[in-house]
């Protein structure tokens, strides 16, 4: 049995704005069938099962591969996809456990990160990778992205595992 998922804006204010998404557990016994899950236990039971596969991957691969993430259908994402990040968020979301993330994996996904927020482009968003920051009462901080709308608003954009 194959589990995916599909994924679009939650119909909140939240996900009109872009910030909030609805993720839709799809079980899929052939290519043919696709059998959606609706029942918010029956979803929790996909989740989990989906995170036995991500935590145990058979192949035991560093990132992914055809025993638990890769697809024929999603085969331009796979250099984007992590079985390690999909198993921190689903543990997240299932028990409310903190990502642990590796540091190497958390540069290499705020690469990513910047890569598509550059790629949208977004009028007068200026991103900058690596930026010292000062903060009063704490000094100078490096941040992983900073960013600059075209009315001067200032964000600090990182990713975190503990």
């Amino acid at each position: 049995m194959e589990l995916q998922a599909e994924y679009r804006p939650a119909l909140t204010a939240a996900g009109r704005d872009g910030i909030e998404a609805e993720i839709i557990p799809v079980r899929h016994a052939s290519w043919r069938s696709r059998l959606y899950e609706t029942r918010r236990c029956a979803r929790a039971s996909v989740f989990r099962e989906a995170l036995a596969i991500l935590e145990k991957c058979p192949d035991d691969c560093d990132r992914s591969c055809y025993r638990c993430l890769r697809s024929y259908k999603n085969k331009f994402e796979h250099d984007l996809l992590d079985r390690q990040l999909g198993a921190s968020l689903l543990r997240f979301l299932l028990d409310g456990t903190e990502p642990e993330l590796d540091p190497n994996r958390v540069a290499y996904s705020t690469d990513l990160l910047i890569n598509d927020l550059e790629r949208q482009g977004i009028d007068g968003l200026v991103l900058e990778r690596n930026r010292s920051v000062h903060v009063p009462g704490i000094g100078d901080v490096n941040v992983p992205i900073f960013a600059t709308t075209k009315l001067k608003q200032e964000f600090i954009l990182a990713l975190h595992g503990r």
